[in-house]
């Protein structure tokens, strides 16, 4: 596990559920606008999020986005800004909703969480399987 510890240093890791069908389609579009390949993804539900979990004691695991970036963790709408913060395209000026207290953005991101799989639908398994190409950016 040292090894495991010692090589996410320098990684930048996007949790995800990847049992929800919001989830997994913020994941793609993370990959397709991820010009400077900034982000490695690993499920919720997977090996790597449990190893990191005894590092970092991950809160509220269940229903959000967990974000590592240089070591530190994010949540929620601040996981979700900071990464739309590396993206490519006009999607880049959301980043700019940082300046809205998290309170706010979070009551948001809850109520969307709270009903994601309801309007996005539930994957029986991981709808990610990534192709040979983007193999690499995907973690356990």
């Amino acid at each position: 596990m040292a090894f495991l510890l010692n090589k996410m240093q320098n990684i930048n890791v996007v949790f995800y559920d990847g049992a929800c069908g919001l989830c997994s389609r913020f994941v793609q579009f993370i990959l397709k606008n991820d010009k400077f390949h900034v982000f490695k993804f690993a499920p919720l539900q997977g090996t790597t999020f449990q190893k990191l979990n005894t590092q970092y004691s991950f809160v509220a695991a269940v229903d959000t986005v967990i974000l590592i970036y240089n070591n530190r963790v994010y949540y929620k709408s601040s996981a979700a800004l900071k990464i739309i913060s590396h993206l490519k395209g006009p999607i880049k000026l959301l980043s700019v909703l940082v300046i809205i207290p998290a309170f706010i953005r979070d009551f948001v991101y809850d109520f969307v969480a709270k009903n994601r799989k309801k309007w996005f639908g539930i994957n029986d398994q991981c709808q990610l399987l990534p192709a040979e190409i983007i193999k690499e950016k995907f973690l356990e």
